[in-house]
């Protein structure tokens, strides 16, 4: 299915987004039949539709959608029209490989921009994590203000330099990291991503987790229970994690 974003002028909602919310290819969750139905925001007029922790946002009008848990935003090889920065909830990226694993390349909160390809083409899938809400935009209209808008292309800027950063860090961490380290490098990025930086709420599933980190399940949720018994974190529920020390964690991470 091809994603679009054209409407008939003549169209009662001509003014308002299509929610395009695909079923991840072959990983269609429990109940998404009874999740097909989704609103849609309606299109937001601010200039700024979303910002980080440190205030970065975009100076480029874009369209509020709202995607259920385990739906695709786009998918592997899709023709790359949008980019996107979330607004609430989390976003993971992921290829499948040829023996039918999966790979998962990052996980994007609220403020973080994905899906800006350098050719035409994406080069990973986006799935809702959760329930969510992104701003869509137009790469065309991207390309036609960057031109003489100063402020967007120092935005942009920033944005690539931190996915990239993130992006290096990682995979030094799979080359090098141990299991213990991989886990806590994960937990400090998600506290920094996170409104309360002593609290993570894990919105991705341990196979989620395990895909990103290159380990297993069991490895995932043992390395978990080592860092509490170590006093480095503390685990109220299943998915809410308090980084008790977390000074020790990021050494141990870094």
């Amino acid at each position: 299915m091809k994603h679009t974003d054209e409407y008939s002028a003549t169209s009662p909602r001509a003014l308002a987004p299509r929610l395009h919310a695909w079923p991840e290819q072959g990983r269609r969750p429990a109940g998404a039949a009874a999740r097909q139905a989704v609103h849609v925001a309606p299109e937001m007029q601010s200039a700024v539709l979303a910002t980080d922790r440190s205030g970065v946002g975009l100076s480029l009008s874009g369209r509020s959608r709202e995607f259920a848990r385990g739906h695709e935003i786009f998918r592997d090889g899709a023709d790359a029209e949008f980019f996107f920065m979330v607004q609430s909830g989390v976003v993971r990226t992921c290829k499948f490989l040829r023996d039918g694993r999966r790979q998962v390349g990052s996980f994007h909160a609220a403020g973080d921009v994905f899906g800006l390809e350098v050719g035409v083409k994406h080069t990973a899938s986006a799935v809702a994590v959760c329930d969510c809400a992104v701003v869509s935009y137009r790469r065309a209209s991207l390309e036609s203000s960057a031109q003489h808008n100063g402020e967007l292309t120092l935005q942009l800027l920033s944005h690539t330099m931190r996915n990239l950063e993130r992006t290096q860090r990682h995979s030094t961490l799979l080359a090098c990291g141990t299991a213990m380290e991989r886990v806590a490098s994960f937990l400090v990025d998600c506290s920094e991503q996170s409104p309360n930086a002593e609290f993570v709420t894990l919105e991705m599933t341990r196979e989620d987790i395990a895909d990103y980190l290159g380990l297993t399940i069991e490895t995932i949720s043992r390395s978990l229970l080592e860092l509490e018994r170590a006093g480095l974190i503390d685990r109220p529920t299943a998915r809410r994690v308090r980084l008790v020390d977390p000074v020790r964690l990021r050494q141990l991470g870094s």
